[in-house]
């Protein structure tokens, strides 16, 4: 009889593997041949660091809009010679964050990965989590649409990604709007007003550093002033973890005198993201604290990183150009289309 059992177990255990493997090969198959949304590019502008030559990257920065809003890499390059790249999505949770970082040590081996505050202390929703763990393993689920596309030369040839983001993620705005920001990050009152990290959270955030243990990449928090999303019990969550932890976290809530923002005039909704003037001065102060603290090369002049030079002047013709969102009746900025995706040569 439990021979029998044993011979039935091989089969089933066999039978899995099998299709394992094959749904497995048919997510290479399946893959975004381009850099494009209706091949499943998903987040072509915060992925958009797979254009860039290998190992050209050293600092990634994994997080939310609050990212994207508040740190400019074409300002570290200009004035710090730091290459890096905002691989930041509106209501990024970290279940996508760990994708991100997986793709990120796989595809440029950074000297650095800096993730959000924000969405380390985010709630998830566990059946999204559940969702892309399984996107993460058989990502087939994510890509089976992609058949519509394809025709047999297109899976003859490896996937092209050949067009650079000359803003490296990041997306400035021009509008303004005063912030009350009375009370902001004053301490709790109340005792047990500390809680914790949300277990699902801490299940996360200690695969990602392990990730980047095992890859040999240092790992730091960093928050952005945001009156909106942030107060002095978030803050005490996340130092808290980072204490514990041993990882280095930088809280611009606490630095607003130091980076003199103006809650007048450096934000662009009620508090929540930094506008243009406010991530000029964010950027600022992170290039200081990045270049003490990690000792990052400074990359301008050497000819293997002439493609950021070359963006350079782009990025300056794009911000100039730049026009409040509400100016054109729409929820994005206006600017020149330098800004964007720029196709490579094949």
């Amino acid at each position: 009889m439990w021979k029998k059992a044993a011979h039935q177990t091989v089969h089933i255990v066999c039978f899995l593997l099998g299709l394992a493997l094959m749904l497995q090969a048919l997510g290479r198959l399946y893959a975004p041949r381009k850099m494009k949304k209706w091949y499943g590019f998903d987040e072509p502008f915060a992925r958009a660091f797979v254009a860039e030559p290998e190992g050209t990257v050293d600092v990634f920065f994994v997080g939310s809009s609050l990212f994207y809003a508040g740190v400019s890499p074409m300002e570290l390059w200009e004035n710090y010679g730091i290459t890096s790249f905002d691989v930041a999505t509106g209501a990024q949770r970290l279940y996508r964050t760990a994708i991100y970082v997986d793709e990120i040590i796989r595809t440029q081996h950074p000297k650095l990965i800096v993730l959000d505050g924000y969405v380390a202390l985010e709630k998830m929703d566990l059946d999204k989590a559940v969702y892309f763990e399984g996107v993460r393993y058989f990502p087939l689920f994510f890509w089976h649409n992609n058949w519509r596309y394809y025709d047999l030369d297109d899976l003859k040839t490896p996937p092209v990604y050949n067009r650079r983001e000359v803003r490296k993620g990041y997306r400035p705005l021009r509008d303004v709007e005063k912030v009350e920001a009375d009370g902001y990050m004053e301490e709790e009152e109340e005792e047990d007003s500390f809680v914790g990290i949300r277990l699902s959270n801490l299940f996360y955030l200690e695969r990602i550093r392990w990730q980047c243990k095992l890859a040999g990449v240092p790992l730091m928090f960093l928050t952005t002033p945001s009156p909106y999303n942030w107060d002095d019990k978030h803050c005490q969550e996340l130092q808290a973890y980072a204490d514990a932890v041993g990882i280095p976290n930088l809280d611009m809530n606490l630095l607003t005198e130091e980076l003199n923002i103006d809650f007048s005039v450096d934000y662009r909704d009620e508090g929540d993201h930094l506008n243009v003037t406010g991530a000029t001065k964010a950027t600022a102060y992170l290039g200081d604290y990045l270049m003490e603290q990690f000792h990052l090369v400074d990359h301008r002049g050497d000819e293997a990183y002439w493609s950021w030079e070359e963006s350079l002047p782009k990025y300056h013709q794009y911000m100039a150009e730049l026009k409040p969102a509400k100016s054109n009746g729409t929820d994005e900025a206006s600017g020149s289309p330098g800004g964007g995706l720029e196709k490579l040569p094949e």
